[in-house]
């Protein structure tokens, strides 16, 4: 893959605060998961995936692509 290829892509800065709490997010569901592979994280999932589409600004519909549901 060529750099000149990637420059176009969309990188959200994000501060420490927002990095934390997807990191938090992170610790918690592999926590879960330790404790019971088959534990349903789904909820803690979705409020990461809340997080980056913040960070992106998406609108509804773009969202609803990403999710498969447009």
């Amino acid at each position: 893959m060529k750099l000149d290829n990637l420059r176009p892509l969309p990188i959200a800065i994000v501060d420490e605060g927002e990095q934390n709490q997807i990191a938090d997010l992170v610790v918690c569901i592999v926590a879960e998961k330790k404790k019971n592979a088959q534990a349903d994280t789904r909820k803690l999932e979705g409020e990461i995936d809340r997080l980056v589409y913040k960070l992106y600004d998406l609108t509804d519909h773009e969202i609803a692509i990403v999710e498969g549901k447009a």
